[in-house]
């Protein structure tokens, strides 16, 4: 008979190879394409990432598995064909969809480049929660197949894995609602605050939907899709709502808003680092950052994967200076 050390080896084995595996499916609305998902990117490879690499690379800060220490967090240098790809959508949607913005630089006066920024980052994130629930629910079915816990008894393992199915459902009826407005022409389902950072040059890229979990709107939490774009020269945030969220969002985000100058770019680099886990960053802007700083960055970003870090305040999260 099998020992229990002998089925948590396998566990092991079984989790690291579901977490290094790829989990690809388009997600172009309607919800019917079966075409075959390519590696798209989030963040425009022709364009700011072009601007952010130096030799045909940016710096990523990404996790790993782990069998012996569990999730890591390390800065990486990513080749500009890989950084922020996610396989959510097939090769004839992601131009169908997003041939506009990928060919031309952001107009921040375009209600279309806005809303298909926008857009995209809820794409993206949709495809992230339904491979991280497909994932951690393998996991634990096997937990359960090598009679390591009992299905019928309640475990950490598989209340989180459960949490993450919701996770991803309401997440994908979010996306839902946006592919249904997007489809009847409506690209004022989505308002927009548009932040001039200033003349940072290019240094730092994101593309992000994420949940404001202190705010709550009717049944559900309010979401902001964050891009972050740098454009020759400069950069430009921006922060889109749908109308439900809108108000509500926007009270909660007022400091950073509201600010001005470096201290809204640290404000703003300091909600990037700990709401947002898709960011690029320049390699020359990485390259002038001390060991100690780089440190703090790291650490935080770790930290707040799984819980925020509301009273910790440090100038050098500071992305933009």
């Amino acid at each position: 008979m099998e020992s229990r050390s002998e089925k948590k080896k396998r566990l092991k084995g079984h989790a690291y190879a579901v977490w290094n595996a790829g989990f690809g499916r388009c997600l172009a609305p309607g919800g019917s394409c079966t075409n075959q998902p390519i590696r798209a990117h989030s963040v425009q490879r022709q364009g700011p990432i072009s601007l952010l690499s130096r030799d045909g690379h940016v710096v990523m800060l990404r996790q790993h598995l782990d069998l012996q220490e569990g999730p890591t967090i390390s800065f990486e240098s990513v080749g500009v064909r890989k950084a922020t790809v996610f396989t959510g959508l097939c090769a004839e949607h992601d131009v169908a969809l997003f041939e506009r913005i990928d060919l031309h630089p952001l107009r921040v006066d375009d209600a279309e480049s806005l809303f298909l920024h926008g857009y995209r980052a809820v794409l993206r994130e949709t495809h992230v929660c339904l491979e991280v629930a497909a994932k951690l629910q393998s996991v634990y079915q096997k937990q359960c197949d090598l009679e390591l816990v009992d299905r019928k008894v309640p475990t950490r393992g598989g209340l989180f894995a459960t949490e993450r199915i919701v996770v991803a459902y309401e997440t994908s009826l979010y996306k839902e609602h946006i592919d249904r407005a997007f489809q009847q022409g409506d690209l004022a389902v989505l308002s927009h605050d548009v932040i001039d950072l200033g003349e940072t040059g290019p240094c730092v890229g994101v593309s992000s939907l994420f949940s404001l979990d202190e705010v709550q709107v009717a049944d559900d939490t309010a979401r902001v899709a964050l891009n972050v774009i740098p454009v020759p020269g400069g950069t430009y945030a921006v922060l889109s709502y749908i109308d439900r969220d809108r108000d509500a969002a926007r009270a909660w985000l007022t400091p950073v808003l509201a600010a001005t100058g470096r201290r809204q770019r640290y404000l703003l680099s300091r909600l990037i680092l700990e709401r947002s886990e898709n960011i690029v960053i320049s390699p020359a802007l990485y390259a002038q950052w001390s060991e100690e700083r780089r440190e703090v960055v790291r650490r935080f970003f770790a930290t707040t994967i799984l819980k925020n870090e509301a009273n910790f305040q440090d100038e050098r999260l500071n992305l933009f200076d």
